[in-house]
């Protein structure tokens, strides 16, 4: 049975898109390992030159290799570890090679690196099969975000984020169709280098800079809305200029827009998250507030209120009469408490009653209620207990109470008592709500109380309950 105050949270983050993008890291990685080493196979019996080079430059060795290292290090965690040091090794190999390709275009002015990955190959380097600059650069962009992510998530993601760039500028070129212009991206090496930077991404899907992009939240809808909505714009106007043949080459700026926002919405998604966490919280305090008392940390009115309603709706889904709901009834009042607060002030009382709430909440169940009715009377409904239990149980706490609760009054110390009136609520044998039946505990405390206070008291009813099938039933001794 649920204890009131304890209810789901409706509002909770589901990650549906998250585990996606966990799910298909591993396997966009293993598709660009076959993919390259499928490849690298062509490249060695010299095959498919017109299928590979055909829109320019391909994925010349050098290509290959960092493509099948980065993806061997991206397939899954428990072949490199994130701890592992050889995954680091793996990551820092195709940096080291892509820098140094970098060094070859700007500064050598010569191949020596790409020389000797082509004579592996037994292809011989030209124009048309290097590895381009914005190959080199996504490549050593996504390794380099892989090296740092460890101990600067935000800036390694932002940096792998990056490594999409100069992709995306080859992708807009390619869906234009333009023909003029001499594109140094094979759709091969386009397409390696997608799969490759997508697995790089998705490896910070916990990030704070991208788990609230990927929530089911109001925020994370509406920014892959947004996003999805402002790439299909861009494109759409390249498209109409191109059209227009009023196109300049404007791509790289239409590319570079693209990825600007989607950082910007990014980077806003870490404080949209901290403010929907915040007022998450706030919610849950404010829910918590409404439902329990400030000074004991009991339930409240409110809260018993919402328990009586659920204990009727359950006691009318129930039909089996032999399996009847009861709930036990304590109401207690502490004994002269009045004394206490004129003594020693309200201070002195607060602390007093915050000490019988926490006895009494110590001797009962985890399922059982305990609520601060008001002013010093408490209330405990106790599902499941017969009279008889629920009378021991009062019991026990007016024992507990008198026992280990007690104030100073001068120089001596006196006990704290309370009285206690008891009833039960069974739903086939008694005509009264559950209300009524706590109406009936409190006319039993009044009678403890005027019988001489610290003792427990139970409702005596002369009314017959209604009867049951049973009772028309002949005796088991005159049944032949």
């Amino acid at each position: 049975m649920l204890t009131p105050g304890i209810q789901p949270v409706a509002g909770r983050l589901r990650f549906g898109p998250a585990v996606i993008a966990l799910r298909s890291q591993p396997y966009l990685a293993l598709i660009a390992f076959v993919l390259a080493l499928i490849i690298a196979g062509m490249e060695l019996v010299r095959y498919g030159d017109d299928l590979l080079y055909a829109a320019g430059n391909g994925p010349n060795p050098l290509t290959l290799t960092c493509v099948m290292l980065l993806s061997v290090a991206l397939m899954h965690k428990t072949l490199f570890p994130v701890q592992n040091i050889w995954r680091r090794v793996v990551f820092l190999i195709v940096l080291a090679l892509s820098l140094f390709r970098l060094i070859e275009i700007y500064i050598l002015q010569a191949t020596p690196l790409t020389d000797v990955l082509a004579f592996v190959y037994n292809r011989y380097p030209h124009a048309d099969v290097i590895m381009s600059k914005g190959t080199s650069l996504s490549l050593m962009l996504f390794s380099l975000g892989a090296l740092i992510r460890r101990r600067m998530q935000t800036c390694g993601f932002v940096v792998s984020l990056l490594g999409l760039v100069p992709v995306s500028f080859a992708f807009m070129i390619y869906s234009y169709g333009e023909r003029n212009i001499q594109i140094e991206m094979s759709p091969a090496t386009l397409m390696l280098l997608m799969l490759v930077g997508f697995s790089s991404v998705f490896t910070f899907t916990r990030s704070p800079i991208l788990r609230p992009f990927l929530t089911s939240s109001v925020w994370g809808r509406m920014a892959r809305l947004q996003t999805l909505g402002t790439i299909i714009g861009i494109w759409v106007i390249g498209a109409v200029s191109h059209l227009s043949e009023t196109a300049m080459m404007f791509e790289a700026v239409l590319a570079s827009a693209m990825w600007v926002f989607a950082i910007i919405i990014l980077v806003s998604g870490s404080v949209f998250e901290r403010i929907e966490r915040d007022r998450r919280t706030l919610s849950r305090e404010v829910e918590h507030r409404a439902r329990h008392d400030p000074l004991t940390g009991l339930l409240n009115r409110h809260a018993v209120g919402d328990y009586v309603a659920m204990i009727h709706q359950m006691a009318h889904g129930r039909r089996r009469e032999d399996d009847p709901m009861t709930v036990g009834v304590i109401l207690a009042d502490i004994d002269l408490f009045k004394r206490v607060n004129d003594t020693l002030g309200h201070e002195a009382g607060d602390r007093v009653l915050q000490h019988v709430g926490r006895v009494l909440r110590g001797k009962l169940r985890s399922s059982d209620v305990v609520a601060r009715w008001g002013g010093e009377e408490f209330l405990m409904l106790l599902p499941g207990a017969t009279l008889e239990q629920t009378m021991n149980t009062a019991q026990v706490l007016r024992t507990a109470i008198a026992t280990h609760v007690s104030w100073k009054n001068g120089l001596e110390s006196e006990p704290i008592t309370i009285s206690i009136g008891v009833s039960t609520y069974c739903l086939h044998d008694s005509a009264d709500s559950l209300e009524q039946i706590i109406q009936h505990a409190d006319t039993a405390l009044y009678h403890a109380k005027s019988q001489g206070r610290n003792r427990v008291n139970c409702f005596k009813t002369n009314r017959k309950p209604p009867p049951t099938p049973k009772d028309f039933l002949p005796p088991r001794d005159k049944v032949h």
